[in-house]
């Protein structure tokens, strides 16, 4: 007999922007009699891009003919895309089904999953719950520094963007009313770990189980989920990482030029919708030793006469103000002993 609705019920799906807690929130909930999860994947990303609600950007196949196809079939179908999203579903409840399967006792799946498509997702699996974590967004950007960019504040800002364009993304989402969520914070998590835990079970309609605050004895290790480091290691929700972007930028201020950049490019909406306040955030950016005179550098530096710029990006085709140019960056490295 299958365990799965069509539609969703028995599914749970968590998202959150990367380092931002979701692995610790999973192993939690894995760790109830009643829920079986799954590693990490994409099942229900790609085949948003079949050619219906999107196409590919790149395919060893022509993209638009086969996107035209996609449609017209569509049109064909005597409930068109309700049929089309029965079959989609079809694929993904296989595989689902599959899964639960595993454990007798469960009968709940959670799925720790991408939100990039999460319209899609909404329409595929309306019945579905859908829980968002968010965190402090100087407390991602430590994370994300120091796991994937080697600690450059600079390389997360400018290059992976990873906030900016995914915060945006989930203020969006915890705004719309069309399907049953949850919105929970990293901080109250680790806090209160057992009032957190029991908020998300009532919202999953699942009784409270000590296990879930204490997963450490219960998870299956051979799951190798988001962060194989930090939440494995730890058996239960605790507040080490709390202030550990506040010591980063106390022993490197000049790295707060670019938190403040970061800060610079969210909305004030978007950040309350997540659970913050971008007035506080830069107050408490401002309070860390040795901020102000960074934060006074950058000002002078925006000062810059718009004609001296234009004078400098001159000169910088040519290769010897170039090296002299790499020569200064190099040795100002040095001196600051960090990369910033």
């Amino acid at each position: 007999m299958s365990k799965l609705n069509n539609l969703g019920e028995n599914l749970i799906f968590i998202f959150g922007i990367p380092r931002s807690g979701t692995t610790l929130l999973q192993l939690m909930l894995s760790a109830h009699s009643r829920v079986s999860t799954l590693p990490e994947h994409s099942l229900t990303l790609p085949i948003k891009y079949l050619g219906y609600y999107a196409t590919p950007v790149q395919a060893h196949y022509p993209i638009s003919i086969t996107s035209l196809g996609i449609q017209e079939l569509v049109k064909q179908l005597p409930q068109g895309e309700e049929d089309y999203l029965e079959a989609l579903r079809a694929y993904c409840n296989t595989l689902y089904e599959k899964s639960l399967s595993r454990d007798e006792k469960a009968d709940l799946l959670l799925d720790k999953t991408f939100y990039f498509h999460w319209r899609f997702l909404t329409k595929l699996y309306p019945k579905a719950k859908y829980i968002v974590l968010s965190r402090n967004p100087l407390a991602i950007l430590d994370s994300i520094s120091s796991s994937f960019f080697a600690g450059s504040y600079k390389e997360t800002v400018r290059t992976g963007k990873d906030i900016q364009n995914d915060l945006p993304i989930l203020a969006d989402f915890l705004n719309q009313n069309d399907v049953a969520s949850l919105h929970v914070r990293y901080e109250d998590l680790v806090t209160s770990p057992e009032a957190e835990a029991s908020r998300i079970l009532k919202f999953a309609g699942i009784d409270f189980e000590n296990g879930v605050v204490n997963y450490g004895d219960s998870v299956e290790k051979e799951f190798r989920l988001g962060d194989p480091i930090q939440a494995f290691k730890a058996k239960a929700p605790n507040t080490e990482s709390l202030d550990r972007w506040k010591n980063e930028l106390t022993a490197n201020p000049q790295k707060v030029i670019y938190a403040n950049e970061l800060l610079s490019e969210l909305s004030k909406e978007d950040v309350k919708t997540f659970g913050y306040d971008l007035s506080e955030l830069k107050q408490e950016l401002s309070a860390i030793k040795g901020a102000r005179s960074w934060f006074r550098f950058e000002s002078r530096l925006l000062r810059v006469r718009p004609w001296v710029w234009i004078v400098l990006l001159k000169l910088m085709k040519l290769s010897s103000f170039k090296s002299l140019i790499k020569a200064m960056r190099y040795y100002s490295t040095l001196l600051l002993e960090k990369d910033i």
